[in-house]
């Protein structure tokens, strides 16, 4: 049987008291000796986790890796957000996530509200994106589940725990544009109180699917 080895004690205790300030927990799960980083599947800040965080050890700590993968989703405010795809066809992008209330129904509005969004409102809606070429859109569409798609915003139930997809869509996209640079979406209560609010970055375009000829 492998003998396993631990980072010293003072650098674990180290680690608890950035985790104590910060007011997260952690489960760690892997620790790697000869680099004197540890691998942490998630980290819980507040209401929003984060997954995969690497922290190198030492004398002065550094956290290498955050969330590189936004498809693995974030929670925030009770909601798990993840993002399926992000297709672009010619000058139009779709991105498809799902959407799941954890532990508890709930009726959240859903869309953009282009003209207060970045404003002084906290809670006006936003499903805009960056692209990597620094471009701003508004969505121009939003669609939850089977529902019509709006071009403002719409109040949908959540029952808790079960994935509802919810596809924003973006006109007039540069066409030299390769990837997301900021997805920034978040949901309201309909009551002047932002529920959650997402920061997803570097989400590469992928290609439409082409059905293969019968």
């Amino acid at each position: 049987m492998k003998k396993l080895t631990y980072p010293p004690l003072r650098k674990l205790l180290a680690l608890m008291m950035i985790g104590y300030v910060t007011n997260s927990h952690a489960t760690i799960v892997t620790y790697d000796a000869p680099n004197q980083t540890l691998t942490i599947p998630q980290v819980m800040v507040g209401n929003a986790t984060y997954s995969n965080v690497v922290v190198k050890l030492g004398d002065n700590f550094k956290v290498l890796q955050v969330d590189p993968n936004p498809l693995a989703g974030i929670v925030n405010g009770g909601v798990l957000m993840q993002v399926v795809s992000a297709v672009k066809s010619g000058n139009e992008v779709t991105v498809t996530t799902t959407v799941t209330s954890q532990f508890q129904d709930r009726s959240l509005n859903v869309g953009n509200d282009s003209t207060n969004c970045g404003g002084g409102i906290s809670y006006a809606l936003c499903a805009q994106m960056t692209d990597d070429q620094g471009n701003l859109y508004n969505a121009s569409s939003t669609q939850v589940g089977i529902a019509n798609p709006t071009s403002s915003w719409v109040k949908f139930p959540f029952v808790a725990n079960i994935p509802m997809m919810v596809t924003y869509t973006y006109t007039n996209v540069a066409t030299n544009a390769s990837s997301i640079g900021l997805l920034h979406v978040n949901f309201n209560d309909g009551i002047n109180a932002l529920v959650a609010n997402y920061q997803l970055r570097n989400i590469p375009f992928q290609a439409p699917t082409v059905s293969p000829l019968k």
